[in-house]
């Protein structure tokens, strides 16, 4: 495709994608000549993502048969299948917006690594691209951006929980590390980068992406048309839409939680009959984090009460939270009173308008376990049991660095 399409721009930031991955690949091999990886087993890496539908959707004995699962073993299956919280909200009095995200997963992946990528590639969209990510990823896989293109993208996990959707897998389209980057480079404004998204879209790692205009915001200093849009996939379909009307009626805030927000994803995802048969963990507006950000968001009146809400984990206390650490804004597995695991949320990422916009892509980051609330997450006290976690430290209470 690429060959046949070399004057079309789109196929020319797809050819630029896979000529630096290979040189990830030469480049790997001749850093590490005794322990060489194959370009499968990278591009596997790169597909970390999409592996999470791949697998079940051509290994059939891989999925989960979800109709006969009773809610215990079905909450505990999508929770730990879950992938992060984010929120966008108006602050300052209205003088800035914000956009924060955290990322769930086992502790043995909190490894990281934050990238700035300046390809000056004369294109219309983003030269310079900042991003949370790990060792060997050429994209984030959080997912967490921000653009010189007046852009901060990210994006929660929404998963499948019907596996009749596996069915509309192809296998002639571009995977999510693939496109991000394209269209990163190619957007100029969030109806563009939803609709190049759309391209050639395989439809796997089944995420709500969210894009914050901050030229948008530039011009109105105030919520107005075109300043947020989402975009919800699927094999085989999407939507996408300009929800900025929605982050008004809100009160100036747009919370996302590993639920789709759009009603037809939401039911041809499996969250419907899953919400009619095991309750409110898979409805769009009951849920604990739902109701959790519902409460709370509209208390954030700045930067620092924004961190605070994205990392706030307070289950022992907070009724919302069930008595569960994992239904938190910020979620803790490895503090659960029985079967604890290490696996929850494992780092935040801020930025702003005034800070990406004024100050080169700043980005405030932290990485570890929430301990605003909560003990320190240390290997060494931790009751979860151990799992790899190779170059990481025992103790993890490290807090908020700026990213630039």
């Amino acid at each position: 495709m690429i060959k046949q399409n070399r004057h079309d721009p789109y196929w020319l930031q797809v050819a630029n994608q896979m000529k630096q991955f290979e040189g990830l690949v030469d480049g790997y091999n001749s850093a590490n000549p005794t322990l060489p990886l194959t370009t499968m087993q990278l591009l596997l890496v790169q597909a970390s993502g999409d592996l999470y539908d791949i697998i079940p959707a051509v290994v059939p004995s891989e999925r989960l048969d979800f109709s006969k699962m009773n809610t215990s073993v079905f909450d505990e299956t999508f929770m730990m299948r879950s992938s992060c919280s984010a929120l966008i909200r108006v602050i300052d009095g209205g003088m800035d917006i914000a956009a924060g995200h955290n990322t769930w997963t086992d502790f043995g992946s909190m490894v990281r690594t934050y990238k700035i990528m300046n390809f000056q590639y004369r294109v219309p969209g983003a030269q310079r691209i900042s991003f949370s990510s790990k060792p060997g990823l050429l994209y984030s896989k959080d997912d967490f951006y921000a653009t010189d293109a007046g852009m901060i993208v990210m994006e929660t996990t929404n998963g499948i929980l019907d596996e009749a959707v596996f069915k509309r897998i192809k296998p002639e389209a571009l995977l999510t590390w693939q496109r991000i980057p394209v269209v990163n480079r190619l957007a100029t404004n969030g109806s563009e980068w939803t609709a190049t998204m759309d391209r050639h879209s395989s439809g796997t790692y089944a995420n709500q992406w969210m894009v914050l205009d901050l030229n948008v915001w530039a011009k109105a200093q105030k919520v107005t048309n075109d300043l947020l849009w989402i975009i919800e996939q699927l094999p085989g379909y999407s939507r996408r839409g300009d929800v900025s009307s929605v982050l008004a009626a809100n009160g100036g805030y747009w919370p996302s939680f590993n639920v789709p927000y759009f009603p037809d994803v939401y039911n041809m995802s499996g969250f419907y009959d899953a919400y009619l048969k095991h309750g409110d963990q898979y409805s769009y507006t009951k849920a604990p984090r739902a109701q959790i950000f519902k409460r709370d968001a509209p208390k954030v009146t700045n930067l620092e009460s924004f961190k605070r809400l994205l990392r706030y984990n307070d289950w022992k206390n907070d009724p919302l939270s069930l008595n569960e650490p994992r239904n938190a804004i910020s979620s803790r597995y490895d503090l659960r009173p029985t079967n604890p695991t290490a696996f929850g949320s494992i780092d935040g990422k801020v930025s702003s308008y005034l800070l990406a916009m004024g100050k080169d892509l700043m980005v405030e980051a932290q990485s570890s376990p929430t301990h605003d609330k909560q003990p320190v997450f240390d290997y060494a006290t931790t009751l979860a049991p151990e799992i790899p976690h190779w170059g990481e430290p025992s103790r993890w209470d490290f807090g908020w660095y700026s990213m630039f």
